[in-house]
């Protein structure tokens, strides 16, 4: 598996440098924050 391949899904705690790092490194990101998904239960996510 290389790592561009990866799927990521950063909780609102992550530092939105971590998100913006990790899709420079073309990984796919999707950020609770960005989703507006905070305060979702994790088991929902």
């Amino acid at each position: 598996m290389k790592i561009s391949s990866l799927k990521v899904l950063t909780d609102e705690n992550v530092s939105p440098l971590i998100v913006s790092y990790l899709r420079q490194k073309n990984i796919d990101v999707a950020d609770v924050k960005e989703k507006g998904w905070q305060g979702t239960e994790a088991s929902i996510l």
